[in-house]
Protein backbone atom coordinates (compact mmCIF):
# COMPACT_ATOMS: atom_id res chain seq x y z
CA UNK A 1 0.00 0.00 0.00
CA UNK A 2 1.29 3.11 -0.91
CA UNK A 3 1.22 6.79 0.76
CA UNK A 4 -2.31 7.49 -1.16
CA UNK A 5 -3.76 4.21 0.27
CA UNK A 6 -3.47 2.95 -3.07
CA UNK A 7 -3.05 -1.05 -2.89
CA UNK A 8 -1.18 -3.36 -5.01
CA UNK A 9 -3.56 -4.09 -7.95
CA UNK A 10 -1.12 -6.89 -9.18
CA UNK A 11 -0.28 -8.53 -5.44
CA UNK A 12 -3.79 -8.10 -4.33
CA UNK A 13 -5.15 -10.28 -7.80
CA UNK A 14 -2.52 -12.77 -7.70
CA UNK A 15 -3.53 -13.31 -3.39
CA UNK A 16 -7.09 -13.17 -5.15
CA UNK A 17 -6.17 -16.32 -7.66
CA UNK A 18 -4.46 -17.98 -4.89
CA UNK A 19 -7.47 -18.30 -2.80
CA UNK A 20 -9.60 -19.59 -5.88
CA UNK A 21 -6.55 -22.39 -5.62
CA UNK A 22 -7.18 -23.01 -1.95
CA UNK A 23 -11.21 -23.33 -2.28
CA UNK A 24 -10.69 -25.07 -5.10
CA UNK A 25 -8.89 -27.91 -2.55
CA UNK A 26 -11.20 -27.27 0.57
CA UNK A 27 -14.72 -27.43 -1.58
CA UNK A 28 -14.77 -30.68 -3.06
CA UNK A 29 -18.28 -30.89 -2.78
CA UNK A 30 -19.66 -27.54 -4.65
CA UNK A 31 -21.32 -27.40 -8.08
CA UNK A 32 -18.55 -25.25 -9.08
CA UNK A 33 -15.46 -27.35 -8.08
CA UNK A 34 -17.25 -30.92 -9.33
CA UNK A 35 -17.71 -29.08 -12.93
CA UNK A 36 -13.95 -27.66 -12.86
CA UNK A 37 -12.93 -30.69 -12.11
CA UNK A 38 -14.89 -33.27 -14.77
CA UNK A 39 -13.47 -30.65 -17.25
CA UNK A 40 -9.99 -30.45 -16.56
CA UNK A 41 -8.49 -33.24 -13.75
CA UNK A 42 -10.41 -36.25 -15.17
CA UNK A 43 -7.35 -38.29 -15.04
CA UNK A 44 -4.68 -36.05 -13.49
CA UNK A 45 -4.42 -34.09 -10.70
CA UNK A 46 -4.11 -30.56 -11.24
CA UNK A 47 -0.05 -30.11 -10.62
CA UNK A 48 0.27 -32.50 -13.55
CA UNK A 49 -2.18 -31.98 -15.75
CA UNK A 50 -0.68 -30.88 -18.89
CA UNK A 51 -1.24 -27.59 -20.26
CA UNK A 52 -2.30 -28.01 -23.58
CA UNK A 53 -5.20 -30.06 -22.50
CA UNK A 54 -6.45 -26.76 -20.74
CA UNK A 55 -6.00 -24.61 -24.10
CA UNK A 56 -9.84 -24.93 -23.90
CA UNK A 57 -10.39 -23.09 -20.33
CA UNK A 58 -12.22 -20.24 -19.92
CA UNK A 59 -9.73 -16.85 -19.48
CA UNK A 60 -10.33 -16.33 -15.63
CA UNK A 61 -9.56 -20.35 -15.02
CA UNK A 62 -6.54 -19.91 -17.22
CA UNK A 63 -5.36 -17.18 -14.58
CA UNK A 64 -6.04 -19.58 -11.64
CA UNK A 65 -3.58 -22.03 -13.55
CA UNK A 66 -0.97 -19.79 -13.89
CA UNK A 67 -0.79 -19.36 -10.26
CA UNK A 68 -0.95 -23.00 -9.36
CA UNK A 69 3.12 -23.15 -9.21
CA UNK A 70 3.29 -20.06 -6.67
CA UNK A 71 0.40 -22.12 -4.66
CA UNK A 72 2.07 -25.66 -4.71
CA UNK A 73 4.91 -23.68 -2.65
CA UNK A 74 2.86 -21.87 -0.32
CA UNK A 75 0.88 -25.33 0.32
CA UNK A 76 1.91 -28.96 1.87
CA UNK A 77 -0.52 -31.49 1.25
CA UNK A 78 -1.78 -34.76 3.24
CA UNK A 79 -1.72 -37.50 1.06
CA UNK A 80 -4.83 -39.26 0.52
CA UNK A 81 -6.31 -41.24 -2.64
CA UNK A 82 -3.84 -39.39 -4.97
CA UNK A 83 -6.21 -37.44 -7.43
CA UNK A 84 -5.90 -34.07 -5.69
CA UNK A 85 -1.96 -33.85 -5.61
CA UNK A 86 1.02 -36.12 -7.22
CA UNK A 87 2.72 -38.70 -4.96
CA UNK A 88 6.26 -37.58 -5.86
CA UNK A 89 5.71 -34.00 -7.31
CA UNK A 90 3.90 -32.12 -4.67
CA UNK A 91 4.91 -30.31 -1.73
CA UNK A 92 4.02 -33.11 1.32
CA UNK A 93 5.65 -32.69 4.78
CA UNK A 94 9.20 -31.88 4.11
CA UNK A 95 10.51 -28.89 1.97
CA UNK A 96 10.20 -30.04 -1.31
CA UNK A 97 8.96 -33.05 -3.53
CA UNK A 98 9.92 -37.04 -2.67
CA UNK A 99 11.21 -37.10 -6.31
CA UNK A 100 13.92 -34.37 -5.61
CA UNK A 101 14.55 -35.78 -1.78
CA UNK A 102 14.79 -39.81 -3.52
CA UNK A 103 15.95 -39.40 -7.09
CA UNK A 104 17.62 -42.91 -7.48
CA UNK A 105 14.00 -44.58 -6.05
CA UNK A 106 11.92 -42.27 -8.46
CA UNK A 107 14.06 -42.85 -11.40
CA UNK A 108 14.45 -46.83 -10.54
CA UNK A 109 10.78 -46.94 -10.28
CA UNK A 110 10.40 -45.95 -14.27
CA UNK A 111 13.21 -48.54 -15.71
CA UNK A 112 10.64 -51.25 -13.89
CA UNK A 113 7.74 -49.53 -15.26
CA UNK A 114 9.68 -49.61 -18.48
CA UNK A 115 10.34 -53.39 -18.05
CA UNK A 116 7.03 -53.94 -17.25
CA UNK A 117 5.39 -52.55 -20.54
CA UNK A 118 1.91 -52.26 -20.68
CA UNK A 119 0.53 -53.57 -17.52
CA UNK A 120 -2.38 -53.77 -15.44
CA UNK A 121 -1.79 -53.42 -11.12
CA UNK A 122 -4.13 -54.27 -8.36
CA UNK A 123 -3.21 -53.29 -4.83
CA UNK A 124 -4.06 -56.10 -2.10
CA UNK A 125 -4.56 -55.46 1.62
CA UNK A 126 -4.54 -58.26 3.30
CA UNK A 127 -3.13 -58.67 7.24
CA UNK A 128 -3.44 -55.69 9.00
CA UNK A 129 -7.52 -55.27 7.68
CA UNK A 130 -8.51 -58.85 8.24
CA UNK A 131 -9.10 -58.91 11.84
CA UNK A 132 -11.48 -60.88 13.91
CA UNK A 133 -12.65 -60.52 17.59
CA UNK A 134 -14.99 -62.80 19.17
CA UNK A 135 -18.84 -61.62 20.50
CA UNK A 136 -19.73 -62.53 24.29
CA UNK A 137 -21.70 -65.88 22.42
CA UNK A 138 -17.67 -66.35 20.86
CA UNK A 139 -18.75 -66.02 17.52
CA UNK A 140 -16.14 -64.37 15.18
CA UNK A 141 -16.48 -60.79 13.53
CA UNK A 142 -14.87 -58.75 11.45
CA UNK A 143 -15.34 -54.68 10.65
CA UNK A 144 -14.54 -56.03 6.71
CA UNK A 145 -16.74 -58.98 6.84
CA UNK A 146 -15.95 -59.43 2.91
CA UNK A 147 -12.28 -58.24 2.55
CA UNK A 148 -10.51 -62.07 3.61
CA UNK A 149 -13.01 -63.94 0.47
CA UNK A 150 -12.54 -60.92 -1.81
CA UNK A 151 -8.40 -60.83 -1.55
CA UNK A 152 -8.25 -64.25 -1.75
CA UNK A 153 -7.01 -65.13 -5.50
CA UNK A 154 -10.26 -67.30 -6.82
CA UNK A 155 -12.36 -64.23 -6.24
CA UNK A 156 -10.21 -61.54 -7.36
CA UNK A 157 -10.24 -63.06 -10.77
CA UNK A 158 -13.64 -63.11 -11.26
CA UNK A 159 -13.87 -59.67 -9.82
CA UNK A 160 -11.36 -58.26 -11.83
CA UNK A 161 -11.97 -60.69 -15.34
CA UNK A 162 -14.56 -57.80 -16.56
CA UNK A 163 -11.49 -54.89 -15.95
CA UNK A 164 -8.64 -56.93 -17.01
CA UNK A 165 -8.36 -59.18 -20.09
CA UNK A 166 -7.13 -62.70 -19.77
CA UNK A 167 -2.79 -62.96 -21.25
CA UNK A 168 -2.03 -59.22 -19.61
CA UNK A 169 0.84 -58.57 -17.46
CA UNK A 170 -0.82 -57.98 -14.21
CA UNK A 171 1.52 -56.12 -11.02
CA UNK A 172 0.62 -57.38 -7.96
CA UNK A 173 1.48 -55.32 -4.61
CA UNK A 174 -0.10 -56.66 -1.25
CA UNK A 175 0.82 -57.04 2.40
CA UNK A 176 0.23 -60.82 1.90
CA UNK A 177 3.01 -62.28 3.45
CA UNK A 178 2.20 -66.25 2.72
CA UNK A 179 4.52 -67.30 -0.09
CA UNK A 180 2.99 -68.31 -3.40
CA UNK A 181 -0.63 -66.61 -2.41
CA UNK A 182 -1.56 -65.63 -5.59
CA UNK A 183 -0.11 -67.96 -7.62
CA UNK A 184 -3.79 -69.11 -8.99
CA UNK A 185 -3.72 -65.98 -11.11
CA UNK A 186 -0.48 -66.96 -13.24
CA UNK A 187 -3.26 -69.32 -14.81
CA UNK A 188 -5.06 -66.29 -16.68
CA UNK A 189 -2.18 -63.28 -16.07
CA UNK A 190 1.08 -63.24 -16.28
CA UNK A 191 1.96 -61.65 -12.45
CA UNK A 192 4.55 -59.93 -11.48
CA UNK A 193 5.74 -58.25 -8.14
CA UNK A 194 8.08 -55.85 -6.41
CA UNK A 195 10.25 -59.09 -5.86
CA UNK A 196 11.00 -59.81 -9.45
CA UNK A 197 12.91 -56.76 -9.44
CA UNK A 198 15.21 -57.14 -6.61
CA UNK A 199 18.12 -56.60 -8.53
CA UNK A 200 17.36 -53.38 -8.95
CA UNK A 201 15.93 -52.66 -5.85
CA UNK A 202 17.78 -54.24 -3.28
CA UNK A 203 20.83 -51.83 -4.03
CA UNK A 204 18.59 -49.08 -3.64
CA UNK A 205 15.80 -49.72 -1.26
CA UNK A 206 16.24 -49.78 2.63
CA UNK A 207 12.96 -49.71 4.10
CA UNK A 208 9.72 -50.91 3.82
CA UNK A 209 8.68 -47.07 3.76
CA UNK A 210 10.51 -46.80 0.51
CA UNK A 211 9.45 -49.49 -1.51
CA UNK A 212 6.08 -48.04 -0.62
CA UNK A 213 7.30 -45.38 -2.40
CA UNK A 214 8.23 -47.76 -5.50
CA UNK A 215 5.23 -49.41 -5.45
CA UNK A 216 2.93 -46.46 -5.65
CA UNK A 217 4.57 -45.12 -8.38
CA UNK A 218 4.46 -48.35 -10.25
CA UNK A 219 0.83 -48.74 -9.23
CA UNK A 220 -0.66 -45.45 -10.89
CA UNK A 221 1.38 -46.35 -14.02
CA UNK A 222 -0.49 -49.05 -15.24
CA UNK A 223 -3.19 -49.24 -17.35
CA UNK A 224 -6.11 -50.08 -15.10
CA UNK A 225 -5.40 -49.71 -11.46
CA UNK A 226 -7.67 -51.79 -9.38
CA UNK A 227 -7.71 -50.83 -4.99
CA UNK A 228 -8.68 -53.14 -2.41
CA UNK A 229 -11.21 -50.41 -1.18
CA UNK A 230 -13.21 -48.03 -3.51
CA UNK A 231 -11.91 -44.43 -2.12
CA UNK A 232 -13.63 -42.28 -4.67
CA UNK A 233 -16.31 -42.86 -7.25
CA UNK A 234 -14.08 -43.37 -10.13
CA UNK A 235 -12.08 -45.86 -8.71
CA UNK A 236 -12.51 -49.79 -9.19
CA UNK A 237 -12.03 -51.96 -6.36
CA UNK A 238 -11.63 -55.40 -5.04
CA UNK A 239 -14.22 -55.57 -2.40
CA UNK A 240 -17.42 -53.23 -1.94
CA UNK A 241 -16.85 -52.85 1.96
CA UNK A 242 -16.21 -49.42 3.11
CA UNK A 243 -12.63 -48.89 4.18
CA UNK A 244 -13.73 -46.75 7.33
CA UNK A 245 -15.23 -48.96 9.44
CA UNK A 246 -15.14 -48.29 13.10
CA UNK A 247 -18.53 -49.25 14.61
CA UNK A 248 -20.10 -52.18 12.58
CA UNK A 249 -18.29 -55.54 13.96
CA UNK A 250 -20.11 -58.26 11.43
CA UNK A 251 -19.37 -62.33 10.71
CA UNK A 252 -17.02 -62.96 8.12
CA UNK A 253 -18.67 -64.33 4.82
CA UNK A 254 -16.48 -66.49 2.73
CA UNK A 255 -19.34 -67.94 0.05
CA UNK A 256 -19.66 -66.21 -3.13
CA UNK A 257 -23.84 -65.90 -2.25
CA UNK A 258 -22.60 -65.02 1.30
CA UNK A 259 -23.83 -68.16 3.13
CA UNK A 260 -22.09 -70.04 5.23
CA UNK A 261 -18.63 -68.28 7.10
Amino acid sequence: MGGLGVIDLSLFDKCLLLKRWWRYFSEQNKEWRKLIYSLHYNKECPSQQAPLSLKNASHAWKAVIKNHPLFNKTIKFKFGNGREMAFWHDLRLGEEPLKNSFPNIYLLTFEIRGLLGDYDAIHVRRGDKIKTRKDRHGVERSLHPHLDRDTRPEFIQQRIAKWIPPGRTLFIASNERSSGFFSPLSARYKLAYSSNFSSILDPVIQNNYQLFMVERLILVGAKTFIKTFKEDENDISLTDDPKKNTKSWQIPVYTIDGWGS
